[in-house]
């Protein structure tokens, strides 16, 4: 019997050959097995900083009642804002918008503290601790928190250094955190707000 992991490895391995040179992210789900092969696939492009991956969640038990009302509200706000500030493009509105609602996700101990979001292949010192919320509801993909194992080398060290519930207060931090965390969201609203990410979901 093959084991997961092998089998992750192989198809990792066989997407890197096949994609074209330049900088990549991926887009994967928590699996276990992805927190052990992925850094020793793509290690060569970590290190001339070519790789960045992103790790996400969103609610799969939704109904299509509260998708719907998830993405009403979301779509209502944001209209609001763009409406408020007819000066930004339509990126610039969803850039401001989404930036400024980015929250750090984590999990509520008995005693009223905070722990770690992920699954333990995540929550080690290899990967930064800190989880964000994304506001933005889209695609059925609503309640979103997404994770950052591997991010650029300008941002990775100092992101390392952050606590599951810290606040980014650092601007050129937060704009590429930004960027990172929403590239699959801005990738899927380009109907609504005429601009993409490239980006590589692995599912």
């Amino acid at each position: 019997m093959t084991r997961d992991t092998y089998t992750k490895a192989a198809h990792l391995e066989c997407l890197r050959e096949m994609l074209p040179t330049g900088k990549v992210t991926l887009v994967s789900e928590q699996e276990a097995a992805m927190a052990r092969v992925v850094p020793h696939i793509f290690r060569d492009e970590i290190k001339e900083d070519l790789f960045e991956w992103l790790v996400v969640s969103f609610n799969k038990s939704a109904t299509k009642s509260q998708i719907t009302s998830k993405f009403n509200g979301y779509d209502a706000s944001l209209r609001k804002f763009r409406n408020a500030n007819p000066n930004l493009s339509p990126y610039e509105s969803l850039h401001a918008w989404t930036e400024a609602r980015l929250k750090p996700a984590y999990k509520s101990t008995q005693s009223g503290g905070a722990r770690a979001y992920p699954i333990s292949n995540f929550a080690t010192r290899t990967f930064p601790a800190l989880w964000l919320r994304s506001p933005v509801q889209f695609g059925g993909e609503t309640d979103k928190v997404v994770g950052f194992p591997i991010l650029s080398n300008r941002y990775r060290e100092q992101f390392k250094t952050l606590g599951i519930d810290a606040q980014i207060n650092d601007p050129e931090l937060a704009q590429g955190n930004y960027q990172t965390c929403c590239s699959s969201d801005i990738a899927a609203s380009v109907e609504l707000y005429g601009s993409g990410s490239r980006a590589y979901q692995y599912d």
